[in-house]
């Protein structure tokens, strides 16, 4: 059973690696998850794990959301600042249908669910990104502070 939980997990290390490439400029929370592989010896340890990283990734997605329809409201850049509204508002409704189908399509099996918050992780990862790159500043964002 040892084996089979640790051949999970490096399955799980190898497409983490794959997703978390060095296409970005590193994130903290980054640390936060490769330290999830490393503390977490059982599926349940790492899939709780997971989940608060998530929860603190959809924080800074939050963060970052707020900031940039400030920033554009008071640049009166209003019609730009509902369109982002609204592609997060899309976002999240498409984000809610892929939670579900995965937790429908789970069924028990402990590989999937660290993979569920593994998948939610690298979604909110790549939409705070996303909101970040309307950020047309330097230095006018408060990095994370945790």
């Amino acid at each position: 059973m040892k084996g089979l939980i640790r051949a999970a997990g490096m399955f799980i290390l190898g497409l983490s690696a794959i997703a978390f490439g060095a296409s970005a400029t590193p994130h903290p929370l980054d640390s936060a998850r490769q330290a999830c592989l490393l503390k977490n010896k059982n599926m349940v340890d790492l899939a709780e794990c997971y989940v608060d990283v998530v929860d603190e990734w959809r924080d800074e997605v939050e963060r970052v959301y707020e900031f940039v329809i400030e920033r554009k409201a008071k640049q009166g850049k209003v019609s730009e600042a509902r369109l982002i509204i609204q592609q997060q508002e899309s976002w999240l409704k498409y984000r809610q249908v892929v939670l579900k189908t995965w937790q429908s399509s789970c069924s028990g099996n402990a590989a999937c669910q660290v993979q569920l918050p593994e998948q939610e992780l690298k979604a909110q990862r790549e939409r705070y990104y996303e909101l970040e790159a309307y950020i047309d500043c330097i230095s006018c964002f408060e990095p994370y502070d945790g």
